[in-house]
């Protein structure tokens, strides 16, 4: 029974960061360059009581971070509970570990610029690659969306296809990206960050839920409690973060010793008996 439940969470936790990259996939299907900070006028069909306006998105001045909380999956109206830690240096390194009952380590994701490693270590597999998991391979570099997803960063890079709607303290982003996917954000001009964000792909439907913001003086508001949820299947996952550590310190992430786990030859079999 245990055993049972620790792959569900393994498997689970997989695919749900899958969603997370879709959700994401505007940062690095059309990423030019990271520090874009202002957004002009000209670029934008821009609404705010009948006019134009210049919208300014401030970027959060962080370099890396460390934070841990709690996990909580919620799969086909079962929950399943653990916990997680997670480093993290903007786009170049991206380490999460996911721990389940009996403080179990069950999950290992690694990302650096070269590479991408997901560990099933119940079962002792990992798969690598340089591009992603199959059939998400534009999502690549997965450091870099990761970062911005847990400090809910602005990540508009290009500006492409947007229209912009201002409404008192909420600007309100909606981008088409392909003929698949379509994505609408939110952004509260009082905490300089993203609030919630809808995607529509293909026939699926994800979002985002940031809440209990936490002020970090200089580095801006960061989000303590994160809720991704799959709206066509009533899935979601709950992540609670306890707080956020060595901001800006953290230089150097190794990286995973592999020599002891068994290579996969794609990403569907690290889940395969």
């Amino acid at each position: 029974m245990i055993k049972s439940k620790i792959l569900q969470i393994v498997k689970f936790l997989f695919f749900f960061l899958i969603a997370i990259f879709c959700l994401t996939c505007s940062s690095t299907k059309v990423q030019k360059k990271y520090e874009q900070t202002h957004i002009k006028k000209d670029t934008l069909n821009t609404e705010q009581n009948g006019k134009e306006s210049n919208i300014e998105i401030k970027s959060k001045n962080i370099e890396s971070f460390e934070c841990n909380g709690q996990i909580s999956l919620l799969l086909n109206g079962e929950e399943l509970k653990g916990s997680f830690e997670i480093q993290s240096i903007k786009n170049r390194i991206f380490l999460l570990d996911i721990f389940g009952p009996f403080g179990i380590n069950v999950a290992r994701i690694y990302s650096d610029t070269l590479t991408n490693i997901f560990c099933n270590l119940w079962q002792g597999k990992y798969y690598k690659n340089k591009e992603g998991i199959e059939n998400f391979e534009f999502l690549s570099p997965m450091s870099q969306i990761f970062f911005k997803v847990f400090t809910a960063e602005p990540f508009l890079q290009n500006f492409d296809n947007i229209q912009v709607t201002a409404n008192q303290d909420t600007l309100s982003f909606n981008q088409l990206l392909d003929n698949n996917a379509n994505v609408h954000f939110f952004y509260l001009n009082s905490l300089n960050s993203i609030i919630k964000i809808i995607v529509n792909y293909k026939i699926n439907n994800y979002q985002i839920n940031y809440n209990n913001f936490a002020n970090y003086g200089n580095y801006g508001n960061l989000p303590l409690n994160i809720v991704i949820q799959d709206v066509v299947k009533n899935n979601k996952i709950t992540l609670q973060i306890e707080s956020f550590d060595k901001i800006n310190v953290i230089n150097e992430i190794k990286s995973i010793n592999l020599t002891k786990y068994k290579e996969v030859s794609n990403f569907n079999e690290l889940f395969s008996n």
